[in-house]
């Protein structure tokens, strides 16, 4: 989504063919002007769902390098969600910060770090695998939010054109499977072993 933005023509990823591969040319003037034409706030939500995959994505590097620390995470913050609690409302971070982490069999397992702009809660049209009934948000002590309309954000996603819809999907399937292999790939050792379940923990 950032290389629709003014400053977003940077790649992040390299792309290497394992075989023969047919490609198709998208038109990308077209999705320029498809992404400018979007509210602002919806904008906003596009450009979150692009870092949070790129958050997601650096856990799994820190896993592997065993540079995953779950005090930095939780420590001198409040639960704004508790996983497993019914929450259906979507917020965005106007102001500090947050964390989404889950409990697994193996303990916490920390997933983004969240900041202004970003937002958290229930997506009525993705499953990413941090919403509530998945993950907690641990909020900072000056977080401050404001609530997103999930009826209207889903009326524009619904009317936007197939290829860019394909492409914010595919987004949120990396996401979610990105997440799914942070979670597996976490031992109780890494978080510092198992952790009470959310239900019990007084954080």
């Amino acid at each position: 989504m950032a290389t629709f933005t003014v400053n977003g023509n940077i790649r992040s990823a390299t792309n290497i063919a394992m075989g023969n591969v047919s490609l198709g040319v998208l038109d990308t003037q077209r999705l320029f002007t498809d992404f400018s034409n979007l509210t602002q706030g919806f904008r906003r939500f596009l450009l979150s769902l692009d870092r949070r995959l790129r958050e997601v994505t650096d856990r799994i590097v820190e896993v592997q390098a065993g540079r995953v620390s779950l005090d930095g995470w939780v420590k001198g913050r409040k639960p704004a969600i508790r996983q497993g609690k019914p929450e259906k409302r979507l917020f965005m971070i106007t102001e500090g910060n947050a964390t989404v982490v889950r409990y697994t069999e193996n303990g916490y397992v920390p997933l983004a770090r969240l900041g202004k702009g970003d937002f958290f809660g229930s997506v009525p049209f993705f499953d990413l695998g941090h919403e509530p009934h998945s993950a907690s948000v641990f909020a900072s002590p000056d977080l401050k939010i404001s609530q997103l309309d999930p009826e209207a954000i889903t009326a524009e996603y619904e009317e936007l054109q197939p290829t860019f819809k394909k492409l914010i999907e595919h987004m949120a399937t990396c996401i979610s499977v990105t997440t799914k292999v942070a979670c597996d790939t976490m031992t109780p050792d890494e978080t510092g072993g198992a952790a009470d379940s959310p239900s019990q923990d007084s954080n």
